[in-house]
């Protein structure tokens, strides 16, 4: 089978720094998703490609029911009730834009909180619709089941290494409480290849829930950066819409430089997905990992 780029998108590759930085030093706005108005450039999708139980709704029955809230004060995202098939009412959001991953994009989402607890599968990535998955890339940012602790992620269907001398220089002054699980990005789960799990810091859905603040990551043709930010540290740059993520190295929880050789065109344009999914198809089995656990 032959994937040829849509639209005539040119082939990339990745180019190595010398230093732990990015290509890019700072970045303008160019789409924001906030207040009123913030359901008004997403997709609402509603196939459920997990088999969890989670039913996905359209955007007039999202809103209608309450799922969806956006506001001046602050948006909500949450899951509705039991409905037919013992599931329950939920929302998987695409955005109705992509970014190419080539040109450098930093995309960053302030939350007070996200919900965590038994059965519950929430998730903020990046993904390439048009091509059947992995072969348009997907990038996992803030990803966790059950009670299990959140793991940053990247799945392509290139035989793609992670450059794991320059891993390990980069996050050398994190406190880190996870080691690299698996530098190979190659995603087939047929063949339990699982994508790439950097050197990263790990928390689970309460830590995330009771420390508020800013996840985000800076993504070009040299590396992703992902971070999280405590409210009460956000830095101006950020808050002007100017953001220079290469300043960010002490809120960096994981980092991800690509080997040149083996990594050509890993992804392409990026959506923004927000989706809270439940039970289902979680790799590495954390349902069976927890015995008790509550739900928020």
């Amino acid at each position: 089978l032959e994937l040829k780029a849509p639209l005539g998108l040119p082939e990339w590759k990745i180019h190595k720094t010398s230093s732990c930085h990015g290509r890019h030093e700072k970045y303008r706005l160019e789409w924001e998703a906030s207040g009123d108005t913030f359901f008004n450039e997403w997709q609402f999708l509603t196939e459920s490609h997990t088999h969890g139980s989670e039913w996905y709704l359209n955007r007039s029955e999202a809103h209608r029911l309450g799922l969806v809230r956006p506001s001046d004060q602050g948006t909500i995202i949450k899951v509705g009730d039991v409905t037919h098939f013992f599931k329950r009412h939920s929302v998987m959001l695409h955005s109705a834009r992509a970014w190419r991953p080539e040109h450098g994009f930093v995309l960053a989402m302030k939350y007070n909180h996200v919900p965590h607890g038994l059965g519950l599968w929430p998730s903020f990535w990046t993904v390439n619709s048009d091509y059947v998955w992995p072969h348009g890339g997907e990038l996992d940012i803030l990803e966790y089941a059950n009670g299990e602790e959140a793991k940053v992620s990247f799945h392509t269907d290139k035989n793609c290494t992670l450059d794991v001398p320059k891993m390990n220089k980069c996050m050398i002054d994190q406190e880190l409480t996870s080691p690299a699980e698996e530098p190979n990005c190659l995603t087939n789960y047929q063949q339990n290849a699982m994508g790439c799990i950097p050197k990263q810091i790990k928390h689970n859905g309460e830590w995330f829930a009771k420390n508020p603040g800013v996840i985000a990551t800076a993504w070009d043709d040299s590396r992703i950066a992902v971070y999280h930010i405590p409210e009460a540290e956000i830095p101006s740059d950020l808050q002007n819409n100017r953001p220079e993520p290469d300043t960010w190295q002490k809120w960096m929880i994981a980092y991800l430089p690509f080997e040149a050789e083996t990594c050509p065109t890993i992804a392409k344009p990026q959506e923004i997905v927000l989706t809270i999914a439940l039970c289902g198809d979680a790799s590495g089995g954390p349902w069976r990992l927890i015995n008790r656990s509550k739900t928020e």
